[in-house]
């Protein structure tokens, strides 16, 4: 039997960044993931996660979804398993809706700005993606129908900004 995501709460922290006229909401987990790692590997960008860990990726996606005012970010850089050679190169996940218009280059300066946070439950609503009959992808998000595409992915390496398989003309 599969996890029902209505029934889970997620434990986050929101914080409020102001970079010169705008703000930024900040969502992020209370606690690491401790069995996800997000890496540029050979083919592009690879993503290996646990049960749990899939669990707070869906309910990350569902709320980037569903908050056009909100960036959800998941600090994974600091996974590296055991048998790893220390050659990936190690990579954030951040989840924003396409209204959002997020610039990418912003990014690093939100993060160094982020304060300890204001401790937040995420609870998504029943039946949050269920596929709607009449729509060839589209998925109906709590009665509204939306594309999975409204949740905008953008991975961030440490210093140097997008990996190279998500850059113009990447995958």
């Amino acid at each position: 039997m599969g996890v029902r995501l209505s029934e889970q709460t997620w434990p986050t922290l929101i914080s409020k960044v102001r970079l010169g006229r705008d703000e930024y909401r900040v969502v992020r987990p209370a606690r690491a993931l401790r069995h996800a790692m997000l890496y540029e590997g050979r083919l592009g960008a690879e993503l290996s996660v646990d049960k749990r860990a899939a669990v707070v990726l869906a309910m990350a996606w569902g709320l980037a979804a569903r908050s056009p005012h909100s960036l959800v970010y998941l600090p994974l850089r600091t996974a590296r398993p055991a048998d790893s050679a220390n050659q990936e190169r190690l990579l954030d996940l951040v989840l924003l809706h396409h209204r959002l218009a997020f610039p990418v280059s912003r990014w690093k300066r939100v993060r160094a700005l982020l304060g300890a946070g204001a401790p937040h439950g995420v609870r998504l609503p029943p039946q949050a993606f269920r596929r709607r009959a009449d729509a060839v992808g589209e998925w109906e998000y709590a009665g509204k129908g939306y594309s999975p595409g409204d949740a905008l992915v953008a991975a961030f390496a440490g210093a140097s900004g997008l990996p190279s398989s998500l850059r113009a003309g990447g995958a």
